[in-house]
């Protein structure tokens, strides 16, 4: 029997549905980067970029043929393809092509990810487009899975609680709190009075479960959760009425805490 608490909008949920890569990519997950790391043009090719410790990027397991990052298929050894959101200033990109070398990149808030260390040429490049003052590009390119951090127990038992205050904020409807506990990613173009305003609203929502995923495909650093949620959606909500899953995105941020990032309908 579904309860009824008495809460106001839902209001921090922002779902990320992206389209993460082409080449036949279906899905990926989150993985931090244990770095510096190299990533390459190809399995065991050219190194043309150096990333940071603890850029966040979407990975999977790099497959035979290049490309692809479906169940069931071969995997190369040890190799990961890697998707890369960043920007790059104008000047360092070449005829809206490809990337100059030798030129630091930077997350949508600002954050350092890592250096070119050659041209990356447009086989590597899955998006770009031109936005005032910079250019958004995905980089699609390689690493070894050494380079790919894992995460540790006491890291998952932070995540755990993590989840669980973010939720009980917010059913009893301290906004403000479950607000601190959002990545600074999250929050980006946003302010606190913006998010309560969110079309994503929900009349009530408790947290039934949280439940950690092993799952080397969707999550290479080891860093799925799942959770079932008790709703009453709002009107016009994209919330189902009774028991809803969704998987969690976390963040650890500069300041060494973890956050949520984003709730999303597929691990």
């Amino acid at each position: 029997m579904l309860q009824i608490y008495d809460m106001k909008k839902f209001i921090f949920i922002i779902l990320f549905l992206f389209s993460l890569f082409s080449h036949g990519i279906v899905y990926a997950g989150t993985a931090i980067i244990d770095g510096p790391a190299n990533v390459r043009d190809k399995p065991k090719g050219k190194v043309i970029i150096s990333l940071y410790n603890g850029t966040a990027v979407f990975a999977c397991p790099a497959l035979y043929p290049e490309g692809g990052c479906l169940d069931g298929q071969r995997e190369q050894d040890g190799w990961y393809l890697v998707g890369i959101w960043t920007h790059f200033d104008k000047d360092d990109v070449i005829d809206g092509k490809k990337i100059r070398k030798n030129v630091e990149f930077y997350d949508s808030t600002g954050n350092e990810m890592g250096k070119t260390l050659d041209t990356i040429e447009s086989d590597n490049i899955d998006h770009i487009s031109e936005r005032e003052g910079h250019y958004n590009v995905r980089i699609n390119a390689y690493t070894f899975e050494g380079n790919i951090w894992k995460a540790t127990q006491d890291d998952l038992k932070q995540i755990e609680e993590l989840i669980k205050a973010y939720f009980k904020a917010l059913e009893r409807g301290d906004y403000s709190g479950a607000w601190k506990l959002r990545s600074s990613e999250s929050k980006a173009g946003y302010s606190e009075s913006d998010a309560i305003k969110t079309n994503f609203g929900l009349e009530a929502i408790k947290l039934i479960s949280v439940n950690h995923v092993h799952d080397n495909l969707h999550c290479p650093s080891d860093l799925c959760f799942m959770v079932w949620l008790d709703v009453v959606p709002a009107p016009h909500s994209a919330w189902e009425k009774g028991l809803n899953e969704r998987s969690v995105e976390v963040m650890r941020e500069s300041d060494g805490q973890w956050r949520i990032n984003s709730l999303n309908t597929g691990p």
